[in-house]
């Protein structure tokens, strides 16, 4: 009868155990590196863009986090300063929202102050933008509604401008009519024009000196 060596039988299954360990103990810590990656959220500039980055289901790798339209990438100009920008890892979901929220505000207060229509169409849909995160509170919306009263204000001040053009113009044409001889009915009626309109810019005119902005730009 051939005899069993106990020894060498033992070793082997040993070996075998301790690889089954030895795999297991890699399976756990890849499992739980993963799953700590994976809740990591992050307010990065990307491509010159504004994103969430969450981390991937692995113990490396992020991808943009849009689970939601509120959290769609967002175009940053490049002349526009991030350094005041709350980028960073979150806490939390409610964190990156109320970061990617403060951003846009931001973003919103620079638009507006180019103060041109370029300026006010990216602030209005900026400001509908700062609407969609749910988790801010009504007491953190208030800068929103002084945003939207900035763009009415600077809607009035491009219109001011577009007007002092508009003036400019008709002075223009009355100086040309007055000269060219142009009889009008009743007499002198060019001469008042002229007086209302001249009146009208040197009041507007006055008003940009007295706020700094320079001649021809709307003052705020």
């Amino acid at each position: 009868m051939a005899e069993i060596d106990i020894g060498s039988k033992t070793s082997s299954w040993l070996g075998w155990f301790l690889a089954a360990a030895a795999v297991l103990l890699v399976g756990v810590v890849f499992v739980t590196l993963s799953a700590l990656n994976s809740r990591d959220l992050e307010l990065v500039i990307r491509d010159q863009e504004l994103q969430v980055l969450e981390g991937d289901f692995l113990p490396w790798g992020r991808s943009p986090f849009v689970p939601s339209e509120a959290f769609t990438p967002l175009p940053i100009p490049e002349e526009f300063a991030v350094d005041g920008l709350p980028l960073g890892k979150c806490d939390n979901r409610d964190d990156c929202e109320e970061r990617f929220y403060r951003s846009i505000l931001s973003l919103a207060q620079y638009q507006l102050a180019r103060r041109d229509d370029d300026g006010l169409a990216s602030a209005k849909t900026l400001i509908v933008r700062a609407q969609l995160f749910p988790s801010i509170d009504l007491s953190e919306r208030a800068p929103i509604e002084d945003l939207e009263g900035g763009v009415h204000y600077v809607e009035a001040l491009v219109l001011l401008e577009s007007i002092h053009s508009d003036l400019e113009l008709v002075n223009k044409r009355l100086h040309r009519a007055q000269i060219a001889g142009v009889g009008v009915e009743p007499a002198g009626e060019i001469e008042s024009l002229i007086q209302m309109v001249e009146r009208q810019l040197f009041l507007m005119e006055t008003r940009q000196l007295e706020s700094g902005a320079p001649p021809g730009e709307a003052p705020l």
